[in-house]
């Protein structure tokens, strides 16, 4: 508990020195979302939009047309009369809800602004005969931001080619710590669709599990889509794939000679492309704790401290493959590495209190 409140407060502290430099927007219904995504668009700073926790209507839009930033986090709620004075809550506590008749949120990227979504969750999106139900993030072809996804839930959105979530273009694309769920697409080419030609795709400690398509060939995925071009990379670590239709991934455009391509400690079954290193990696039916949408591994599930630490010491310049994290906290807030090395999956497990510390037990 000590070290999930040491966390809050990181966190707290890291969104008060971004809020020192942008405009800062707290939003407690649809109506005040929607006019601070439309007013962030051409406001001449960067933008930070804190959502308190509730349910909120999308379709929700944004359309950048200047290089600054956009962060987006869920999870507020109210601290000495400020609506978005604290973030001690859950992802399942903001819903942004497509109510099954639109998609539920899409950003267009200007060239070199950063975008971070964080803390929410995308539910019941519905972008037929389009793609991504969940969240698209789009750019233009000269974009060279960074796209970071954390502790973000995609529950039972649908779309033609790819169900929740599809970001394109960038120099670097990160999603963490998030849970992909229930979620249908229509051809078989994914739940998430990542597109980078920049420095590359990085995806790690996420939960896909559950998710379907209607597609019945032997090329069907519905896990994640990546593809890569002109020499980016792709780092895959720590992520729970189960129970999806078809193929749990899809790598397509690794140059054997350019590209670096990594494959470490994930729980997968099967997936379409070559990959260069591959290590460490099962496949084993998770053990989750009791309830709805309850992805929690109990302590025997086969993800309990099967996962790749954070590099702990990165040259200068940094290598590829150690120019990724697995974040702070996991998708619940508690701290991400409890028993000195993480858990596979979005969340991690509380440890057992040890009965012989040293190996013995003293009885008085």
């Amino acid at each position: 508990m000590q070290l999930k409140k040491i966390a809050v407060i990181l966190t707290i502290a890291w969104q008060f020195s971004i809020s020192t430099h942008a405009a800062e927007f707290c939003v407690t219904n649809s109506t005040e979302l929607s006019s601070a995504l439309i007013t962030s668009q051409n406001n001449s700073q960067s933008d930070v939009i804190k959502i308190a926790i509730g349910s909120y209507t999308g379709g929700f839009a944004y359309s950048g047309s200047e290089d600054f930033h956009l962060s987006i986090s869920g999870g507020w709620s109210d601290f000495f009369g400020n609506p978005c004075g604290q973030q001690i809550h859950m992802p399942f506590d903001t819903i942004l809800d497509g109510n099954n008749t639109q998609r539920v949120m899409i950003i267009q990227a200007w060239a070199n602004s950063d975008i971070n979504i964080s803390n929410m969750t995308f539910i019941n999106g519905n972008a037929n005969p389009d793609s991504a139900g969940g969240l698209e993030v789009r750019s233009f072809e000269n974009y060279v931001g960074d796209v970071l996804v954390e502790k973000v839930a995609f529950i039972n959105n649908k779309g033609h080619f790819n169900s929740a979530l599809e970001i394109s273009r960038g120099r670097k694309i990160t999603v963490r710590n998030s849970i992909f769920a229930i979620n249908h697409n229509t051809t078989g080419d994914g739940t998430i669709d990542l597109n980078n030609a920049g420095l590359g795709i990085y995806f790690n400690n996420n939960t896909i599990v559950n998710n379907t398509s209607d597609a019945t060939d032997p090329g069907v995925i519905s896990g994640l889509r990546a593809n890569f071009h002109d020499g980016a990379g792709i780092f895959l670590a720590n992520n729970l794939f189960w129970n999806n239709d078809g193929h749990d991934a899809s790598f397509a455009g690794v140059n054997m000679t350019a590209t670096e391509s990594y494959l470490y400690n994930n729980n997968i079954d099967t997936y379409i492309g070559l990959i260069h290193t591959i290590e460490n990696n099962f496949s084993e039916a998770p053990i989750f704790e009791g309830g709805f949408l309850n992805y929690t591994p109990t302590i025997a599930s086969p993800e309990i401290n099967q996962g790749r630490n954070s590099p702990f010491f990165v040259p200068v310049p940094p290598p590829f493959n150690m120019q990724w994290g697995v974040g702070i906290t996991d998708f619940e807030g508690n701290t991400r590495v409890q028993d000195r090395r993480v858990d596979v999956g979005a969340i991690e497990a509380e440890p057992e209190e040890p009965i012989f510390e040293n190996g013995f037990e003293i009885i008085l």
